[in-house]
C-alpha cells in the first residue's frame, strides 16, 4: 500500500482473505475480498478475481448462506472460463457441488460434480478420482 502497488495490495488482500477463511474469521475474510475485487477491477487484473471470488464462495458456504455462495461460485467460474482456466473452473465446480449437497439439493450437486468431472477428465487431472468417487 505504501508504494502504491494496487495490483499487489488486490493479491495480498485475496491471500489475507483465504487466510481468515481457513481461521474461521467470515467477516475479516469478507472485508479483506471485496476490497481486494474492487481493487483487482481497478487495477483491470483479469486472472485473479476468480480467486476472490472463489474465496467469497466458500465463505458464504461456511456461514451456511448457500444463496450468496452459490452467486460467487458462479461468477468465479464464468471468470475462470473466460480465460481457459479449466483446471480453475473444475475446482470451482466441485465447491458449488459442496454447496449445493450442503442445501440439499442433491440433483444440482450431482449434475455439477458431473460437469467438474468431465473437465478434470478431459485435461488428465488426478483430481477426477474424488469427484468420481463422489458420483458413486
Amino acid at each position: 500500500e505504501s508504494i502504491g502497488h494496487g495490483a499487489g495490495r488486490a493479491h495480498a488482500l485475496t491471500n489475507l482473505g483465504w487466510t481468515y477463511a481457513m481461521l474461521g474469521e467470515h467477516e475479516r475474510s469478507i472485508a479483506c475480498c471485496l476490497d481486494a475485487l474492487e481493487l483487482h477491477r481497478e487495477h483491470r487484473n483479469v486472472v485473479a478475481p476468480a480467486a476472490t471470488l472463489d474465496t467469497l464462495g466458500f465463505v458464504y458456504q461456511q456461514l451456511g448462506d448457500y444463496t450468496h455462495a452459490v452467486g460467487y461460485y458462479h461468477q468465479a467460474i464464468d471468470e475462470s472460463r473466460q480465460l481457459g482456466a479449466h483446471h480453475r473452473v473444475a475446482v470451482t465446480l466441485a465447491k458449488l457441488a459442496e454447496t449445493h449437497a450442503a442445501s440439499g439439493n442433491q440433483p444440482a450437486a450431482q449434475s455439477t460434480w458431473q460437469q467438474a468431472l468431465t473437465i478434470l477428465d478431459a485435461i488428465g487431472h488426478p483430481d477426477a478420482a474424488e469427484i468420481r468417487a463422489r458420483l458413486e
